[in-house]
């Protein structure tokens, strides 16, 4: 059942990437496909990250879960974590953990990213030119 897990995971983020719902909807169920379309991945990137684009890096699997390394690439370009647009592209990596049940269907996931990093990289400043000496 494992490579099925991997496959699975593989085109919900490659819908996610493509912001292609229907092809969700058929990967992960209807019920599944609303609750990523509100929740982190397309509800909160979604609107300040209207480019965000998602990488599949590298994939493990264990027997009734996954663990996905993904890249999240974007430009800012609304408001998120209280800074309002700003511009800068985001290039931060994630990881993505499905469990699945017997079926062979997604139950849960959960979506790990440093935070922090991805504030950072929304509000550092540009380093100051050098003069030329």
């Amino acid at each position: 059942m494992s490579q099925d897990q991997l496959t699975t995971v593989g085109e919900m983020i490659g819908a996610i990437d493509q912001k292609d719902a229907e092809r969700l909807r058929s990967v992960v169920g209807a019920e599944r496909a609303e609750q990523i379309e509100k929740g982190f991945a397309l509800g909160q990137l979604g609107a300040p990250f209207a480019d965000v684009r998602w990488e599949v890096l590298r994939q493990w699997d264990a027997e009734d879960s996954c663990a996905t390394q993904l890249r999240i690439r974007g430009v800012h370009q609304g408001d998120f974590m209280g800074v309002p647009a700003t511009g800068r592209e985001i290039n931060i990596k994630a990881f993505l953990i499905c469990d699945f049940d017997q079926q062979g269907s997604i139950r849960g996931m959960k979506l790990m990213l440093d935070g922090l990093k991805l504030h950072r990289q929304l509000t550092a400043e540009a380093p100051a030119p050098t003069a030329a000496v």
